[in-house]
């Protein structure tokens, strides 16, 4: 890695950091151009080259906080019982959509490039293996991608509706 992309690498990690902190404690409202730059210690044109714009910079927090997520989240050992592996994950999950209501949003919202982002892909291959341990225990009344969909859709949806 040249001094350049460390350079960009480090400046692209305080200004999700800052972006983040401010959509924490000001929705996505806060997040201004004047008030990232302010935060991460940058000159304004930098945001503009890193993420192009606003909606660029929002998909780029999102993305990076979804990914912490997934990678904590899968950093937890499966639970022996199935069912109780699933209802760990899901609990986190919400709890992670609770605690960031505003990336929760970004993340998704209709026809959102982050669906197929890869952090968004993990976290649905994530919930696919807890899906299939079940199946292979016997305990699954439906198909394996039918009960995903179920599953994914009304986590959202309880986040959502909280």
């Amino acid at each position: 890695m040249t001094t350049d992309e460390a350079t960009d690498t480090d400046t692209r990690r305080a200004v999700l950091d800052a972006a983040a902190e401010l959509i924490a404690s000001g929705g996505t409202a806060a997040l201004t151009t004047r008030a990232v730059a302010a935060k991460a210690s940058i000159q304004p044109p930098t945001l503009y080259r890193i993420f192009g714009d606003k909606r660029g910079l929002l998909d780029a927090v999102a993305q990076d906080r979804l990914a912490r997520f997934v990678t904590e989240k899968e950093a937890h050992p499966p639970h022996p019982d199935p069912i109780e592996d699933l209802r760990q994950g899901w609990s986190r999950y919400v709890a992670f959509g609770l605690e960031n209501p505003d990336v929760f949003a970004i993340m998704n919202e209709i026809g959102s490039p982050l669906a197929q982002s890869p952090a968004s892909l993990a976290g649905m291959a994530a919930l696919r293996r807890r899906v299939s341990r079940i199946a292979r225990a016997g305990r699954l009344r439906v198909a394996e991608e039918r009960a995903v969909a179920l599953i994914h859709a009304s986590a959202v949806g309880i986040v959502t509706t909280f």
